[in-house]
């Protein structure tokens, strides 16, 4: 079960600990009822323009990606 998961680049706030406080009770509630359920904290900037971004390239780039054209630098 992922819960919380901050963006890196913005500050935290009190709806972060709700949210931490919600996904640790629903993970120990679905445990004790036998659930096997693993924790998980994914830290990272990733949101909706990411995904617009990438959908954007899978419908108008024509099979062309950020690296083939030279729009975004290649990590070596």
């Amino acid at each position: 079960m992922e819960y919380s998961s901050p963006n890196t680049n913005k500050p935290l706030h009190l709806g972060h600990l709700r949210n931490n406080f919600l996904g640790f009770s629903v993970s120990e509630i679905l445990k004790a009822n036998g659930y096997e359920v693993i924790k998980a904290n994914l830290v990272n900037d990733r949101g909706i323009h990411i995904c617009k971004s990438m959908l954007a390239w899978q419908l108008f780039a024509h099979g062309d990606t950020p690296e083939s054209t030279g729009k975004k630098a290649t990590t070596s």
